[in-house]
């Protein structure tokens, strides 16, 4: 059924991959459904070079697959240049010796003068290469689902990438190695933590979204007190939380808004909400929490520069945060 011999089952078994029941009276397993389709996927994903380890976080966690394919595919492409680079020596050197009265100090003396290419990576290597869908896909993924792909949206997708590849935005490079660093169950954790954020503010109303924006003031002085949600946003303000703020805040969003209406409306709703926080943190009411925040923060927060697109962030980060 699965094509897979004895000896791979019990190993895979044997590393809990799978947890097959057995039968009391023979000592038999017994595979379910689940099973058999567990040992499909670990078939199919050891054909691709995955390690044991990360199919053991792709079965927990299957929502990092793309990240962990992107991971194996830039390895695999590494592995392919090293071979090429080493069947082009090999070659050379066959030919050398070809019709040559071979012994150890000919061949030594050959393998001497055969260059050995230097497995430098360059500044083009696919190494370096960004996955930029990749990284939108993270981002705005939710507002594709359930989303009727016609040829025009297909086409408004495929601008998107051209602009960001266009751009040469550092924001995406960075993005890309926060992501390909994180363990698996910390990308579900941040799936999880961005579809949340996405449905709570898409699913403003008329009737909500004004109690919601004062909701959100009491949310930002909770933020500001809480130190280890603090230190979690230092850590990882220059290299996720402050480029994925620039990235929502880029041209981009006006075609997305144009491909998804879900996310038409969370823009017009982060924006009515965040803005109008923006304005108060600017008032003579609010202006006393603005210092107290840029103190607190210190060089981690400037709303100045991205006082929708920002704010949003540190206040939904730590919506999410304090409730999980």
């Amino acid at each position: 059924m699965t094509g897979l011999n004895k000896r791979n089952l019990y190993y895979y078994i044997e590393e809990q991959l799978i947890s097959p029941a057995v039968n009391p009276d023979n000592g038999y397993y017994i595979f379910s459904e689940e099973d058999v389709r567990n040992l499909f996927l670990i078939k199919q994903l050891r054909n691709m070079d995955f390690s044991i380890k990360d199919i053991r976080d792709i079965l927990n966690y299957p929502k990092s697959i793309n990240i962990y394919l992107q991971k194996q595919i830039e390895k695999l492409q590494k592995e392919q240049q090293l071979l090429e680079k080493q069947i082009l020596q090999m070659s050379e050197l066959n030919e050398r010796l070809q019709l040559a009265p071979i012994t150890r100090d000919f061949l030594a003396e050959k393998l001497e003068e055969v260059p050995i290419p230097a497995i430098v990576q360059s500044s083009t290597s696919q190494n370096e290469t960004i996955n930029e869908e990749l990284i939108l896909l993270h981002f705005w993924g939710s507002f594709l689902q359930d989303l009727t792909m016609t040829s025009y949206r297909k086409d408004l997708w495929n601008k998107v990438l051209s602009e960001v590849r266009e751009s040469q935005d550092p924001s995406i490079s960075l993005l890309k190695d926060f992501l390909f660093n994180l363990s698996a169950e910390r990308l579900e954790e941040e799936f999880a933590r961005h579809n949340h954020t996405i449905k709570r503010v898409a699913d403003l109303t008329d009737e909500t979204i004004d109690q919601y924006t004062e909701n959100i003031k009491k949310l930002l002085v909770d933020a500001l007190n809480d130190k280890k949600y603090l230190s979690y946003w230092k850590a990882n303000y220059h290299n996720f939380l402050l480029p994925s703020t620039k990235l929502y805040d880029s041209e981009i969003n006006n075609t997305i808004r144009e491909l998804s209406p879900m996310f038409s409306v969370y823009y017009n709703n982060v924006h009515y909400c965040y803005g109008k926080l923006y304005d108060w943190l600017n008032s003579e009411e609010g202006v006393e929490l603005k210092e107290q925040m840029y103190k607190i923060l210190d060089g981690y927060m400037d709303i100045e520069a991205h006082h929708n697109g920002l704010l949003a962030s540190f206040v939904s980060n730590y919506e999410y945060f304090h409730e999980w």
